[in-house]
């Protein structure tokens, strides 16, 4: 659980600092990763 925190939060920072499209694909990745793990 702690570790879904951990990708969830990387995720919104990416997305909160996202000027170009790559940036927000990625942050969408971690916070999908982390949705992901906090569900097991």
């Amino acid at each position: 659980m702690l570790i879904a925190g951990f990708f969830f939060i990387g995720g919104v920072i990416f997305n909160a600092a996202a000027q170009n499209l790559a940036m927000l694909i990625v942050g969408r990745i971690l916070l999908g990763f982390g949705v992901g793990f906090a569900n097991q």
